[in-house]
């Protein structure tokens, strides 16, 4: 059985540090949020009573990975051109056709499973799982469930 906790630090440089120190104990990141309430967010988990293993890796401080704090920005799915798409001639659209815009809750294929900033708002983070939001929210390091709203 997992743990979860969380770390709030408004620079970067403090998170890495907090992050450092965690690690040490047996904690894991699972992802990084930035809000401008509680500035860099870290959520952490690890096994249950999981033991520090201090080691010298865990001492050594951890290079800040390029956009690490950044949101994923989705990219439009490409649209298929109508030639793309052929239809059989008894199946053709008549003269007044209008294509309808795609729905948009198409899923968006380009973005990670991960936790993610809660669209609704209702919780600190929601969980997308790389195509749709799913019920499972946390918020000060507790994991709880909640159907995702449009």
């Amino acid at each position: 059985m997992q743990e979860f906790s969380h770390v709030s630090k408004h620079s970067a440089a403090d998170l890495v540090a907090a992050l450092d120190d965690s690690a040490a104990n047996g904690w894991s990141v699972l992802s990084v949020t930035h809000s401008t309430v509680d500035g860099f967010v870290a959520i952490l988990a690890r096994e249950k009573g999981a033991a520090a293993t201090p080691s010298v890796a865990a001492a050594a401080p951890v290079a800040e990975p390029a956009g690490w704090a950044a949101a994923p920005q989705p990219t439009p799915a490409a649209q298929p051109t109508p030639a793309a798409q052929p239809q059989p001639a008894a199946t053709q659209p008549s003269a007044t056709f209008q294509p309808t815009a795609p729905a948009a809750t198409a899923p968006v294929a380009n973005i990670p499973a991960n936790w993610y900033a809660d669209p609704s708002g209702r919780f600190e983070l929601r969980y997308w799982d790389g195509q749709k939001w799913t019920e499972h929210v946390a918020r000060g390091g507790q994991q709880f469930t909640d159907p995702p709203t449009r």
